[in-house]
């Protein structure tokens, strides 16, 4: 073979070559978009435990059901988008209370994530499990917000203005707000209590994961509350006039782990929590749940 002819096949080669490496990085998803590759150890032991599927989305991060929210457009939900503009991720969730479905658009900062990770790893190191740490004192650092964010102002906005909207009672803008929580997927992960930002942004949490972050929320909206701790178990507990009361607590016991997702009413207790002895956390005033409506 003539040297040029040899020179023209070995660059058609390795033009080929090259063409195949530019289209599995542009088919890939995880090379494509920074936030799919794991960040640190946190991020790590999350795709270990949650599987990523052909489009590069963790199974908690599929967009929710195609329902349309309160305010949707011609009666279709926003499209999901898996980030937005100026550094902000989208996060959507789409779920049903009372008949009907509706969708909710959380917008996260970026720059949240290493600052919550760096104050988790101080938090963990000298204390990696919260049996080793006064608990009162524990879930009060994992529900405490970073002075910047302002994730828990913007969905008790969405769910003041939702009520406003709906003409919502009291009692039923917290069933919306549980029937939200409880749509949230479940998964035990080995990495402690999350914070709110962080469960937001996995679409994904535990039974502390969840209740933690309801319990921001509700706080945030005006309902006296708590957190309601088993030894392998965690609830929100809501205030009540009576309605309810869990064993004279003052408080509603309130699931966000339904089985199979099916929603659980305010106030219905899951017959494996009867005798378990329990502490009841964080406890605060404000708006009391009067049980006059159902989820």
């Amino acid at each position: 073979m003539k040297p040029l002819t040899t020179a023209i096949v070995f660059s058609l080669i390795i033009s080929i070559l090259a063409g195949i490496a530019i289209c599995y990085v542009i088919a890939n998803p995880r090379w494509r978009n920074n936030d799919s590759r794991p960040a640190n150890d946190y991020e790590e032991t999350i795709y270990r435990h949650v599987k990523i599927d052909s489009r590069g989305y963790r199974d908690d991060e599929k967009p929710g059901p195609a329902t349309p929210s309160y305010d949707s457009a011609n009666g279709q939900p926003p499209p999901f988008n898996d980030k937005a503009p100026a550094g902000n991720l989208v996060k959507s969730y789409g779920w049903n209370y009372a008949g009907t479905n509706y969708r909710l658009d959380v917008h996260l900062d970026t720059n949240l994530n290493s600052k919550y990770y760096a104050s988790d790893t101080i938090l963990k190191r000298n204390h990696p499990q919260p049996g080793n740490l006064e608990d009162e004192y524990y879930y009060s650092e994992v529900a405490k917000l970073d002075p910047s964010d302002r994730t828990i102002d913007q969905l008790a906005k969405y769910f003041e203005n939702l009520a406003k909207a709906k003409n919502l009672s009291s009692d039923q803008e917290a069933e919306i707000i549980i029937a939200w929580l409880q749509s949230i997927p479940s998964h035990t992960l080995p990495i402690g209590c999350k914070r709110p930002y962080q469960t937001l942004k996995d679409r994904v949490g535990d039974c502390d994961d969840k209740s933690v972050l309801g319990y921001d929320i509700l706080k945030a909206r005006g309902f006296g509350c708590s957190l309601i701790l088993y030894a392998d178990h965690m609830a929100i507990g809501l205030a009540t006039n009576g309605y309810k009361d869990f064993n004279g607590s003052g408080f509603c016991y309130t699931e966000v782990n339904p089985k199979d997702q099916v929603q659980i009413p305010i106030g219905s207790v899951p017959i494996d929590r009867t005798g378990l002895s329990y502490k009841i956390l964080l406890k605060t005033a404000g708006k009391a749940y009067n049980g006059r409506t159902a989820v």
